[in-house]
């Protein structure tokens, strides 16, 4: 039996991205290794030594042949109609991921409104910066797309009174919302 060289760079991209995920962005790497519907492994923003909750879902492709389309300073990335419905109604932010094998680096582009872009035939496709390599310098940018949409910030915040924040991540005390009021009011006595 002989093993296929696309398994072996399929293999190759995801071990490639865990080590840039662990070892750059200093972040933690979760395979996904069974029922794989277009997201491949998941990265978790870690603080110094302070996990925060806060996920991205990564799309992982390896090969020379995903480098075939360039594109202004970079490579065009072109995915299905079903897996872009998928990657767009994720809750979590998706980032595409391609390993290239000659330069051992993986590059990386989010998938949003605003990167993708409308083909002339209908379909899309999505422009993967050279610049984007997934090392130190995609951490800030990252770490940005894993809290999420300003909007969705602001209403995370809504059940936690300002009398009532807490010093560290490990001190929050109960708060309740009253359903009446909006914005939510919120207060320390039972919901009515």
């Amino acid at each position: 039996m002989r093993r296929k060289s696309s398994a072996k760079v399929a293999s190759a991209a995801v071990t490639h991205t865990k080590l840039a995920v662990e070892d750059e962005l200093r972040w933690l790497f979760r395979e996904q290794p069974t029922e794989d519907y277009g997201i491949d492994a998941h990265a978790e923003v870690v603080d110094g030594e302070d996990v925060r909750g806060r996920l991205l879902a990564l799309q992982i492709k390896g090969g020379k042949s995903w480098f075939d389309q360039p594109g202004p300073g970079g490579w065009w990335f072109r995915p299905d109609a079903e897996h872009l419905w998928y990657w767009t109604n994720h809750s979590l932010p998706v980032v595409v991921v391609l390993y290239h094998p000659a330069t051992e680096r993986c590059h990386w582009q989010l998938v949003n409104r605003k990167t993708l872009v409308e083909t002339s035939t209908g379909g899309w496709k999505l422009l993967v910066p050279e610049a984007n390599v997934l090392d130190e310098t995609a951490r800030e940018t990252l770490r940005e797309a894993a809290e999420g949409d300003p909007y969705v910030l602001r209403i995370r915040e809504l059940p936690t009174s300002p009398t009532r924040r807490p010093h560290s991540p490990h001190s929050w005390a109960p708060v309740e919302c009253r359903k009446s009021a909006w914005p939510v009011s919120c207060s320390d006595g039972p919901v009515p």
